[in-house]
């Protein structure tokens, strides 16, 4: 029968390549998404600071900034949880 010139520690160092290669993979795709989530969070932010201009504008009397913020927030959270 025929072996293997190939020593186990051969076929260990294959895997270890392997998983550096699968880490590796993963650790750019990783990177990808966050970028685009940090994106869409951006995006989203602009758009509630939008609103809550908006919102400001059209009260009777102009809020407190602490109002804003507290208004700023609101939004953010009803807008974060429908995704």
């Amino acid at each position: 029968m025929g072996s293997s010139s190939r020593s186990p520690n051969d076929e260990a160092g294959d895997k270890n390549d392997a998983n550096v290669n699968s880490e590796s993979k993963i650790n750019s795709l990783m990177k990808v998404v966050n970028a685009k989530n940090e994106k869409i969070v951006k995006e989203k932010d602009t758009e509630i600071e939008r609103l809550t201009k908006l919102l400001v504008e059209k009260a009777p009397e102009p809020p407190s900034p602490k109002s804003e913020l507290k208004i700023f927030k609101m939004i953010r959270n009803k807008l974060m949880k429908k995704g």
